[in-house]
């Protein structure tokens, strides 16, 4: 992968982070909301585990591309 490549795939991953993070906290807003109701609530809280799920696999693809890409 040339230095270019990795470049374009790092913002590309920084900007998929930032847009589960801005996913995240307007869930979390919806769902400390009093007029949500509980179904709703659930299906929030089950879409926030979903972006805890990406973050998580995302900080490992950062994780690889560093160990795979020292310069």
């Amino acid at each position: 992968m040339t230095q270019d490549e990795l470049s374009g795939l790092s913002d590309k991953v920084i900007k998929l982070l930032l847009d589960s993070d801005k996913r995240k906290a307007e869930n979390e807003k919806w769902k400390n909301d009093e007029e949500v109701e509980e179904d709703e609530k659930e299906i929030l809280e089950e879409d926030l585990e979903m972006e805890e799920e990406l973050q998580v696999a995302i900080a490992e693809l950062i994780g690889i591309l560093f160990k795979t890409h020292k310069e």
